[in-house]
């Protein structure tokens, strides 16, 4: 039974997720270890993904022919599909990595995704990547309407440019995607080099998530921590990366991470955490000092309230054999209610006006600048689809998703 599901949506999303799958088979995994999922309209691209379980949705809609950057349309695809089949897409998982593009179709199936892991009490953290600079306003425009209708759902969110994910140095000959060792890495001014480079970081992220509560590593985070933390570390989420070789590979590795690129992690951004997981990375040569200097320098950017609730876990990985890598994942916010006073919150919540019973709540039912989110499970709207146009929910009263405000006096 696997804990962690691995949900690819649209053609990039789907991509990423199969070359996770590859790489996490090739290190002799078996199929229980997790499950890789790729739910697209683009019956000939389904067909390429050679290592996940393929679900096509929207065939009479979209005639497998891809969503046509039709959000609404996606929306409506997963949700007729979802009716009779959600268990089919999640299994017995607790704990959802969704890795989706932006700019594209696929986005608008997202919230409707979230949503249905959140009613099954699932964990989930979504990768969201927004298309390249030079792909126009049009795709630009449909970026911004998919991140307004995703809004708050799911548990953590981490979105990142395309133009900062090809210029992240990871060790290629290590990725999912990479060339035979006498071959260079792909050169990212090319236009199959970037996106070939784009893929193969998001598949080595992906696979962390296996790594932390699959792979030895002497202190590892089983699957229900991980699924705590990301309840707890819940909305945005800043992601850091760094790997380094050689005698001074810790220190190395740290200045990395703490730089100020696209994807690093600078000072203020670890000042603004609420929170911290942290993955250390290495093989066999993995050494006690080296781990504690990381976790120290973590410690000295971080706030004393964020290191108390910093979690960390090491990961012993043959392939990175000769070198460290730390994977860190800062949440801006943190829920400090526990699991248990969230089952008696929701145990103790009356019916719903619509005839239904809230279910467990995912998450805090009300903190500061948060909406309560309920989800129910008998009522008679639970199969409805909200109307969205322009990233406006229609069904909700004009005033109030305009914050309109007007004088009586």
């Amino acid at each position: 039974m696997s804990a962690i599901v691995m949900i690819g949506v649209g053609g990039a999303g789907g991509k990423a997720v199969d070359a996770a799958a590859k790489m996490i088979y090739a290190t002799g995994a078996t199929t229980a270890a997790c499950d890789f999922v790729a739910i697209d309209a683009d019956r000939p691209a389904l067909t390429a993904l050679l290592h996940c379980r393929r679900i096509e949705i929207g065939a009479g809609r979209f005639e497998g022919m891809g969503f046509k950057g039709d959000q609404i349309g996606a929306t409506m695809a997963l949700s007729d599909y979802a009716a009779d089949h959600a268990a089919e897409i999640f299994g017995p998982a607790r704990v959802a990595i969704v890795v989706a593009g932006l700019g594209k179709g696929g986005a608008g199936a997202v919230p409707r995704l979230l949503k249905l892991a959140a009613a099954r009490n699932i964990a989930t953290y979504s990768i969201l990547t927004r298309p390249f600079g030079f792909e126009g306003e049009e795709t630009r425009q449909a970026t911004e309407r998919a991140l307004q209708n995703i809004g708050t759902f799911g548990d953590c969110r981490f979105v990142i440019d395309n133009d900062d994910l090809v210029e992240i140095p990871i060790p290629f000959n290590a990725s999912a995607d990479a060339a035979p060792p006498d071959e260079p890495a792909p050169d990212v001014s090319t236009m199959p080099g970037a996106f070939r480079r784009a893929n193969a970081v998001l598949a080595e992220w992906i696979s962390v998530f296996w790594k932390m509560t699959a792979l030895q590593g002497y202190l590892n985070l089983p699957d229900g921590t991980l699924a705590d933390t990301l309840r707890r570390g819940a909305g945005a989420c800043h992601m850091g990366y760094a790997s380094a070789s050689g005698h001074y590979r810790a220190r190395n590795a740290m200045r990395e991470i703490r730089g100020r690129g696209g994807v690093s992690l600078d000072e203020a951004k670890c000042k603004s955490a609420q929170g911290a997981l942290i993955a250390i990375i290495g093989g066999q040569d993995l050494m006690m000092r080296e781990i504690a200097e990381i976790m120290n320098g973590f410690e000295n950017a971080f706030t004393k309230e964020t290191a108390a609730r910093t979690r960390m876990c090491t990961v012993v990985d043959p392939a990175a054999e000769g070198s460290i890598r730390i994977v860190a994942m800062l949440f801006e916010d943190w829920d400090t209610m526990t699991y248990d006073e969230e089952e008696s919150t929701a145990a103790a919540t009356s019916p719903s006006p619509a005839g239904g019973t809230v279910g467990t709540l995912p998450r805090t039912p009300a903190r500061p600048g948060k909406r309560p989110r309920f989800f129910f499970k008998s009522s008679k709207f639970e199969k409805t689809v909200a109307s969205i146009h322009n990233g406006e929910d229609l069904d909700k009263p004009t005033f109030i998703r305009r914050q309109l405000k007007f004088d009586l006096n």
